[in-house]
C-alpha cells in the first residue's frame, strides 16, 4: 500500500511538472561543500529626503534603482536616503566606482543631457556592499527613447516602440511624444510604427501607447501593449468597499489616458503555430469598444491573453469580449 501511495505521488509530481509553464531547480551542494549562508535579507532603500519636492519619485528594490524627475531650479544639497533597517550607512557618488562623493543633486547637472545617473552605496555589517543606481531626469528633457528610456518597474524595455495614433510618415522621420511625463524622440521605422503588424515585422515585442485616441487596433500575433497607466490600478478603493470608488490619477484625466475607442481585433494570423504559442498583453489602456477574438483557429498550442490595469469605457452596448480558442490568463483591474 505504501509503495502504491509513493508511486501515485511521484506520478502526480511528474504530471505537474509536465504541465508547468516554467520550471526552476535549486541544486544544493553537499553538506561538506556548502557554505553556511546568512538568511537575513539585504537592506532595501525606502525613500529620500528630496522625494516630496521631486515631480515624480520611484524605487525599484528588485532592480536596485531610484528614479526621479526634477524641475528647473531644483537643487538638493547633501541628499540623504532612508533604509529599512538601522546601522546602515548610505553615501551618494558621481561615479560607478564610488570614488567621487556627490554633495548635491542639481538641475544644472542633469539638464545638459536630460538625465544623469548617480550611485548610492549601502554599507553595514553582515552583508556585502550594495549599490543602487539613482537616475535623475530633467522635466524638460527630450531624450532618444532607445537610449534614455528607463522603466523603474522593469516592465517596459528600451527596445519597445511607439504605436502612432494616425498618419503616414516616411521612414527615418523623427516623432516626439510624451509618455508618463517625459518627452522622447522616436524614429519611424526603427521604434515608431503605424500598426502592430509593422512593429512585429520589425521584431518589436512591446509597444507603448501615448495619451490620446486610437481609432482601433488589429493584432496579428504576440505583442505587449502598454498605456501610461500600465503599472497603476485604475481604481482608488476606499476602506469601506461599499463607498463610491474613484479613478486613480493616471486615469482621472481623460486627456492623459491612452484610449482605444475602436475595436481591438485579434486576427486569424494570431493563431499559434509553434510551442512558443501566442501571448498578448494589454495594460494601462482605456478600452472603449469590443475586443473581437473570434478569428483565431483552434490550435494545439497555447494562447495567453493578459488584460490588466485597464479602464473599461462602457457605451450603450456595454463592454463585449468575443472570445475563441484560447485561455485568458489574467483579467485584473
Amino acid at each position: 500500500m505504501k509503495r502504491l501511495i509513493s508511486w501515485l505521488l511521484c506520478a502526480c509530481l511528474v504530471i505537474s511538472l509536465m504541465n508547468s509553464t516554467g520550471l526552476s531547480f535549486v541544486i544544493a551542494a553537499s553538506p561538506d561543500e556548502a557554505e553556511v549562508q546568512d538568511d537575513t535579507p539585504e537592506p532595501v532603500v525606502t525613500g529620500a529626503d528630496f522625494e516630496p519636492v521631486a515631480q515624480s519619485f520611484y524605487i525599484n528594490a528588485g532592480e536596485k534603482t531610484v528614479s526621479a524627475i526634477i524641475r528647473e531650479g531644483t537643487e538638493f544639497s547633501n541628499p540623504t536616503f532612508t533604509v529599512d533597517r538601522d546601522k546602515i550607512t548610505t553615501a551618494l557618488y558621481y561615479d560607478e566606482d564610488c570614488t567621487l562623493p556627490a554633495e548635491s543633486i542639481t538641475y544644472e547637472q542633469v539638464s545638459a543631457d536630460g538625465m544623469k545617473t548617480y550611485y548610492l552605496l549601502l554599507q553595514g555589517d553582515g552583508f556585502a556592499d550594495i549599490k543602487y543606481r539613482v537616475v535623475i531626469i530633467s522635466d524638460k528633457a527630450q531624450l532618444d527613447f532607445g537610449t534614455a528610456f528607463f522603466d523603474p518597474t522593469g516592465t517596459i524595455k528600451n527596445t519597445a516602440a511607439l504605436l502612432l495614433h494616425s498618419g503616414s510618415f516616411a521612414a527615418g522621420h523623427k516623432i516626439t511624444e510624451t509618455f508618463n511625463g517625459m518627452s522622447y524622440v522616436f524614429t519611424v521605422g526603427v521604434n515608431a510604427f503605424s500598426s502592430v503588424s509593422e512593429a512585429r515585422a520589425a521584431n518589436v515585442k512591446q509597444l507603448i501607447l501615448t495619451a490620446g485616441d486610437y481609432a482601433g487596433i488589429t493584432i496579428d500575433g504576440s505583442i505587449e501593449l502598454y498605456g501610461p497607466g500600465y503599472a497603476v490600478n485604475p481604481n482608488v478603493v476606499p476602506e469601506d468597499r461599499t463607498e463610491q470608488w474613484q479613478l486613480s490619477d493616471k486615469f482621472a484625466d481623460p486627456a492623459a489616458v491612452a484610449k482605444i475607442s475602436g475595436q481591438i481585433v485579434i486576427t486569424e494570423a494570431a493563431t499559434p503555430e509553434s510551442e512558443e504559442g501566442t501571448e498578448i498583453v494589454i495594460k494601462g489602456i482605456s478600452i472603449g469598444s469590443r475586443i473581437m477574438d473570434t478569428y483565431r483557429k483552434a490550435s494545439v498550442y497555447k494562447t495567453d491573453i493578459t488584460i490588466e490595469n485597464c479602464l473599461l469605457s462602457f457605451n450603450s452596448t456595454g463592454f463585449v469580449y468575443r472570445f475563441a480558442n484560447g485561455i485568458v490568463r489574467k483579467w485584473q483591474h
